[in-house]
């Protein structure tokens, strides 16, 4: 028998929070942890708001993120760490739906 343990309302405080250029523009995003949802902002200079640009469950609780760029490349990769598993990078795509 297996067990599958889902959350009908993501978790809403931030633990982790990591800045860079995830999508490959020129613009900065802000990649936040929320328990086991990751979420991308953009800010918005005329608002002073921040975003959403999209979000992801990744089935476990994110421990750590950090931030790098592989070298020759014009955009950021994540790299984060959760509690049932080794580490794992993500990279950021627009074709693909988050919300």
């Amino acid at each position: 028998m297996f067990m599958y343990n889902f959350t009908l309302r993501p978790s809403s405080a931030i633990t982790q929070a990591i800045l860079g250029q995830f999508a490959g523009t020129k613009e900065q995003q802000i990649l936040t942890a929320q328990g086991s949802r990751l979420v991308l902002y953009r800010p918005d200079a005329g608002t002073g708001k921040i975003l959403p640009i999209g979000s992801h469950d990744v089935f476990g609780i994110v421990r750590t993120l950090a931030a790098f760029r592989l070298a020759g490349s014009n955009k950021g990769e994540q790299l984060f760490r959760l509690n049932c598993s080794g580490g794992a990078i993500s990279d950021f795509s627009r074709k693909a739906s988050y919300r």
